[in-house]
């Protein structure tokens, strides 16, 4: 799971502060579903880092704010 490394709660609470379904964030990813979005919001699938980029770019967050970093609780080590 890439729960891991992307921190998918913060993924899900940005979009909510965004005011954006999971839908819309399918949509601006260029995905068929709203399911293959969801699928990287809760950890079942692990994104490229070029769809990772493109998230933080919608979101308007950095890059660096949806990873674990070394030290964190969830990150392997």
């Amino acid at each position: 799971m890439n729960e891991k490394y992307i921190k998918t709660e913060a993924l899900r609470l940005e979009r909510l502060k965004k005011k954006k379904t999971l839908r819309d964030m399918a949509s601006m990813l260029g995905f068929k579903s709203a399911a293959s979005y969801y699928n990287i919001e809760t950890g079942k699938t692990i994104p490229k880092i070029n769809t990772m980029i493109c998230i933080s770019n919608i979101l308007d967050k950095p890059l660096e704010y949806f990873f674990y970093t070394k030290g964190s609780t969830k990150m392997n080590k």
